[in-house]
């Protein structure tokens, strides 16, 4: 049993085929496991490379961590800090409370918000007397809420959150693929804010319950207890797969180093670029389905201060910045707000998302963080050099969820059923979070081990969402 890909995905199914009695070999073809998961320390700081912590409401990858004996690590935001800011017209205006799954449900924080002018803010009240959409085909993220709320709050209140998620234009993502319940509320209640107001839990509206958990050492921690979890000699980096073929009802899988291993089942942890190349040689069209699922790159600036060179009080957790507002910055953490334990005693980390980074990935790291200091010290009252400053590129390693994802994937399916022991799991499919990232890994290996036991014919090609 072979898994090619060691980031997260890979590192689930692993671990999962392990607990299920498996010795599976893990083939990474970089010279460390972990995919976009990295956290470094330097100088006394603790900066996430990657993602800094996944939803809570989402259980699968907090029970990992509690698998793995992490439990005890896991942390939830501070709710000292609770808070997030939207950058628009020259300042930052407070993130209106009431907001369920982004839709704002509840009145006086809107009326009291500055974010929207008056005619904005009756267009959004408005939103339970606009008629449902009768047609049951997939939808932009931006058409979807500029209809149902009016351009002005879409544009300034939910596309800038879209973005600071998914780091895509909410005009080329997908509704049903992003956020599938809200199509579905429209079609039960017509309404969005009357639906989500039936349907939340308790307390959802009112920001009650945590959003987020990390764990106390950083995202990183998880990895390295995956990777020592598995047996020795399981988990092989620098290890990159030029080709796949079938020989005598096996998988032959041929690696850089000239080196040919066999196996009856593959799952392909990869990103869809990777998988499409690897796919090619044993089902074209399957390819093509995967090769269609398009990524976009992401850089980072981490930036450690003395607290007394910020004049802002940085209470929140940070700020995103609507694509009409123009600009360097997508979004700004404040990661030593959010979390403990993220800078030393008396200092702040900062980390700003910056926009267009396609443009910006072959730069050199000083013009990448001057660039950020620029757009961020009239923000933040930011004075001097920081004390420490790290730029953190991932190409190509965001998968951007088109209309069209959900049938897209569904067909990927249906031919993965003519490939018998392969599975394609990972972040280009059902879900770009941590939280779904280890679902799809362990659903894949609980079907790869009933596909070589002989009680499935086949087992799930990638789970389904939930």
């Amino acid at each position: 049993m072979i898994v090619v890909g060691a980031g997260v995905t890979g590192l689930a199914a692993a671990h999962r085929l392990v607990e299920l009695g498996l010795e599976p070999v893990v083939l990474e073809r970089d010279s460390r496991c972990g995919g976009v998961i990295l956290t470094e320390e330097v100088e006394g700081f603790l900066v996430e490379a990657g993602p800094d912590s996944f939803l809570a409401r989402k259980p699968w990858a907090a029970d990992l961590c509690r698998r793995l004996g992490l439990g005890p690590e896991l942390i939830p935001t501070d709710p000292a800090n609770r808070g997030s800011f939207i950058w628009f017209g020259g300042q930052l205006h407070t993130l209106p409370e009431g907001l369920t799954a982004l839709v704002p449900t509840r009145l006086a924080p809107i009326a009291r918000s500055r974010l929207l002018s008056p005619a904005g803010k009756a267009r959004l009240l408005l939103e339970p007397l606009v008629a449902r959409r009768r047609e049951s085909e997939d939808e932009s993220l931006a058409g979807f809420f500029r209809r149902r709320l009016g351009r002005q709050a879409a544009e300034r209140l939910v596309e800038p959150l879209v973005r600071g998620i998914y780091g895509g234009d909410a005009a080329s993502l997908s509704l049903r693929a992003t956020f599938p319940q809200l199509a579905e509320i429209e079609r039960r209640h017509g309404s969005l804010v009357r639906g989500l107001l039936r349907e939340a839990p308790a307390g959802a509206a009112d920001g009650e319950s945590v959003a987020f958990l990390s764990l106390r050492r950083g995202m990183g921690s998880l990895i390295d207890r995956l990777a020592h979890r598995l047996p020795p000699g399981a988990l092989r980096t620098r290890a990159g797969v030029t080709a796949l073929a079938r020989r005598e009802g096996d998988f032959e899988i041929k690696l850089a180093n000239v080196e040919s291993l066999a196996a009856a089942a593959l799952i392909l942890a990869t990103p869809p670029a990777e998988a499409a190349r690897l796919l090619g040689s044993l089902d074209p069209e399957l390819a093509a389905l995967v090769g269609g699922i398009r990524s976009g790159s992401s850089l980072t600036v981490a930036l450690g201060y003395e607290r007394d060179r910020l004049r802002h009080r940085l209470k929140g957790y940070g700020f995103v910045v609507p694509e009409v507002a123009g600009g360097p910055l997508l979004a700004c953490t404040w990661a030593s707000s959010k979390f403990p334990g993220r800078a030393p005693t008396g200092c702040v980390l900062l980390r700003a998302f910056l926009a267009e980074p396609e443009s910006l990935l072959e730069r050199d790291d000083r013009d990448v963080v001057a660039g950020a200091l620029e757009a961020l010290r009239p923000i933040l009252g930011i004075e001097g050099d920081p004390l420490v400053a790290r730029v953190h590129r991932w190409r190509e390693a965001l998968p951007r969820y088109a209309v069209g994802h959900p049938a897209r994937v569904e067909a990927i399916e249906r031919r993965l059923a003519s490939l018998p022991g392969v599975w394609v799991a990972g972040a280009g499919y059902r879900g770009v979070g941590i939280p779904d990232c280890v679902r799809q890994g362990e659903q894949a290996a609980e079907a790869a081990l009933a596909f070589l036991t002989g009680r499935s014919p086949r087992g799930a090609a990638t789970p389904a969402t939930g």
